[in-house]
């Protein structure tokens, strides 16, 4: 975790205005730690780490526990993003309700990272009810869940895809049970210029087709065992706007691929300004003015 917070020093900060933090153990959780400078936040969240070295006995946290106690009004602001990085899967599946409640009450948006992409924590299978619910509450939040092999590739993946939040929004997201030929149509207007397709699968198969029926090879721009990021825009011309109707994305088609699959696509749209910007490009943005 401690290699985390290093690379968290080096994601832009300046998204955010207030850090808020609680570090969850076997059957106990920290305090709440609380900044509004990022590099105390950091500091800080280490330090208790390495107040608690004791090892992990148990695959599974108390993981509603710790979001429900961090997403009281007191510490956070509306539409906050949360990032919960862990190790394990929640073992308080009692506290579901509760932490789903304090969740809607801010519209806060969670995304999941679990260190590793070969399997889940103590090798529970993707049907696992814990993971389940887990999925349930991210998908419901409007976040994702990304399962990363490395730091490294975690850092990737903040830059990537966590940055795009702040330029891009959501046109649709879905999430699958059982993942085997899933398909999510996308409409998709005429000022469209990409689309960023945020799928978590396990090693899936995608296939996009536009309107027209052609097939778009879409370029990964980051990817693991589990989750990939696919962009899709005009070549070599990145003002061109994209075919405008319905899209289609389809995971797995006639794979057998058990266990649950979520699928976010965002897009980045044209706008046309009056005066002397006229026929500028600028992205539509959504503002996460807290935590």
């Amino acid at each position: 975790m401690n290699d985390v917070l290093a690379k968290a020093s080096g994601v832009n900060m300046g998204w955010f205005n207030k850090y808020v933090g609680v570090v969850f153990y076997d059957s106990t959780l920290s305090q709440i730690i609380m900044s509004k400078d990022a590099g105390t936040f950091i500091k800080n969240m280490a330090a208790e780490l390495q107040a608690n070295t004791k090892p992990s006995t148990s695959s599974k946290r108390p993981i509603f526990s710790a979001l429900e106690k961090v997403f009281r009004p007191a510490y956070i602001t509306t539409r906050s993003q949360a990032f919960l990085i862990t190790g394990g899967l929640p073992n308080d599946l009692p506290k579901f309700e509760a932490t789903l409640d304090a969740l809607s009450r801010k519209h806060i948006y969670v995304n999941t990272i679990i260190m590793g992409d070969t399997n889940l924590p103590g090798q529970a299978p993707y049907t696992d009810p814990s993971f389940e619910k887990l999925s349930e509450l991210t998908y419901i939040s409007g976040g994702g869940v990304y399962q990363m092999p490395s730091y490294d590739m975690l850092d990737t993946f903040l830059v990537t895809d966590v940055g795009t939040l702040f330029d891009n929004y959501y046109i649709s997201s879905k999430l699958v049970k059982n993942c085997s030929s899933a398909t999510e149509y996308i409409q998709v207007n005429s000022h469209s210029t990409l689309l960023t397709f945020d799928l978590f699968a396990k090693q899936a198969a995608v296939t996009i087709h536009d309107p027209l029926g052609a097939p778009h090879l879409a370029v990964k721009s980051a990817h693991t065992k589990t989750n990939a990021l696919y962009l899709i825009q005009n070549k070599g011309n990145d003002n061109k706007t994209l075919v405008p109707g319905l899209w289609t994305v389809t995971v797995n088609n006639n794979v057998e691929n058990p266990g649950a699959c979520l699928i976010n696509v965002e897009v980045r749209l044209r706008r046309l300004l009056s005066g002397p910007h006229d026929r500028q490009w600028t992205p539509l943005r959504r503002h996460f003015p807290g935590s």
